[in-house]
């Protein structure tokens, strides 16, 4: 997985990062208004908008996006 990368000695330039999680869905392309992606939106808004969240990064691909 992605995130296995950013795990132990990596991280050690940057102080303030604790770690990098991948939240996935099962819904494939097209995926908007399905009940994975709807829990994958509350979530990714959850840790954006939680007051100690330095930042959210949202990637997609192909036919797949974040509103």
């Amino acid at each position: 997985m992605i995130a296995d990368q950013f795990r132990g000695a990596v991280l050690d330039g940057f102080e303030h990062v604790d770690g990098v999680v991948a939240l996935t869905h099962q819904s494939g392309c097209g995926w908007s208004g399905s009940d994975g992606a709807n829990a994958l939106l509350r979530t990714l808004r959850g840790y954006a908008q939680h007051p100690t969240s330095g930042g959210c990064s949202c990637s997609g691909w192909g036919a797949r996006w974040c509103p």
